[in-house]
């Protein structure tokens, strides 16, 4: 079986599938047993569904689906629901995907769904703080999340700008406040403690202070090359690959962050104009995990490319660390500091 076809398939038929599904979630199953809210999210949910597993189909790769599984089963608890939702959700699934795919097919997805629905109802997440007591400048990180969680940017900026940008460097204010409060922050929205209106938020103002940095790093890079670096597809979540690009800038690199969705063709001119050394690819969501893929492959074709190195991560890898070497790609980090060392490793002997 052919499963990069069968995916497309998949996708291809997303849409009929989708309204297929809720009829037999809503009119069969839980008419009476979720509340308008859910039902009026069930669609989006859905969607997220059969993109993660047309990314599982797509890189053979069960460990994709089981992974998102674990999480909507944990998430759907924190919000207070009945297991039985994803349990009936994903019988739907593979019930109704019955009429859209031949006997052998339809077997595929049907075992893909049954043993991620078997791993993920046995499965607690329990995931601790990750502001924790190794971390040097614990106080910081807890006051200024604190702080943003209070809504309080002036009190956040000047803790920053003035009292810690005071009392040690640039990268010890990224790799100890911003970093585990930005995954702090992630985890209380899991744990249905923040909204996500509060989660952006916090993700705003800790940009517009990283703005404020700049001017004291910005004249370091260069010595090193030039490295390029990107989220592929429309990433919500760009602020650790934002990070890790200011890291490089601050080790000696010159550094040009495209931000998340920027055309495929526009890195690939912008890697060729600055003759960058290597390229840096942040994937939060696997449901863009193709997207990476398909650039990936773009630039191996390119023979003007061909000494370029690319190292990729991102929470889409952290969760399956061997899933990096599905692709075409010299290596992987799993945190901003790791990219720091890599990026090094890779091309510190390049001229």
């Amino acid at each position: 079986m052919d499963e990069k076809q069968l995916s497309n398939k998949l996708l291809n038929k997303k849409d009929i599938i989708i309204r297929d599904v809720m009829d037999c979630i809503f009119n069969e199953k839980l008419k009476n047993e979720v509340t308008d809210e859910y039902k009026s999210k069930s669609k989006r949910d859905l969607d997220f569904i059969i993109d993660y597993l047309f990314e599982d189909t797509y890189f053979n790769d069960p460990g994709i689906f089981n992974d998102f599984s674990i999480w909507l089963n944990s998430l759907l608890k924190n919000l207070g629901l009945n297991e039985n939702i994803i349990k009936i959700t994903y019988q739907c699934i593979i019930k109704r995907l019955n009429n859209h795919f031949k006997e052998d097919e339809h077997k595929y997805f049907k075992n893909i769904i049954e043993k991620a629905l078997e791993v993920a109802l046995k499965t607690d997440i329990y995931e601790d703080t990750y502001i924790t007591d190794d971390n040097p400048h614990i106080s910081y990180a807890k006051t200024y999340l604190e702080l943003l969680l209070d809504n309080n940017k002036i009190k956040a900026n000047k803790l920053i700008t003035e009292k810690a940008l005071s009392e040690m460097e640039i990268d010890e204010i990224y790799l100890n406040i911003f970093q585990p409060v930005q995954k702090e922050v992630g985890r209380l929205w899991h744990l249905n403690k923040v909204s996500v209106a509060q989660e952006h938020y916090i993700s705003s103002v800790t940009q517009l202070i990283m703005s404020q940095l700049y001017s004291h790093f910005l004249t370091v890079g260069g010595k090193k090359g030039t490295i390029v670096t990107t989220a592929v597809g429309d990433e919500l979540h760009e602020i650790g690959i934002r990070m890790v690009a200011d890291l490089l800038e601050i080790d000696g690199y010159d550094t040009i962050h495209l931000g998340a969705n920027t055309p495929q063709s526009a890195i690939i001119d912008t890697l060729k104009v600055n003759n960058a050394k290597l390229l840096g690819i942040s994937v939060t969501l696997p449901i863009h995990l193709q997207k990476m893929d398909e650039l990936v492959k773009t630039i191996r074709k390119d023979q003007q490319l061909n000494s370029l190195k690319i190292l990729v991560g991102g929470y889409a890898l952290n969760n399956n660390i061997n899933l990096w070497e599905k692709f075409k790609v010299d290596a992987y980090s799993h945190n901003a500091k790791d990219a720091v060392l890599k990026a090094n490793e890779l091309i510190g002997g390049m001229t």
